[in-house]
């Protein structure tokens, strides 16, 4: 099952809930981009909720570490 993500506000904090898997170089590029994103509108204070997340491979984990450096 592809992954599909979900935006959610809890005051001042946007919640960013993953669901499903996330594998390969695609789906790391289209993760990153759309947190670039929410940074560029000014959403400073980013939760990322992981607790539906199935499967992450290598390529997924690496991506999910480069977030923490935008």
């Amino acid at each position: 099952m592809p992954y599909n993500i979900s935006l959610s506000e809890e005051g001042a904090v946007t919640i960013a809930t993953i669901r499903g898997t996330i594998i390969g170089p695609d789906d790391r590029e289209t993760i990153q981009g759309r947190f670039q994103e929410l940074l560029e509108e000014g959403r400073t204070s980013l939760l990322l909720d992981l607790g539906q997340v199935t499967f992450v491979d290598s390529g997924g984990i690496g991506g999910l570490i480069a977030i923490s450096n935008l």
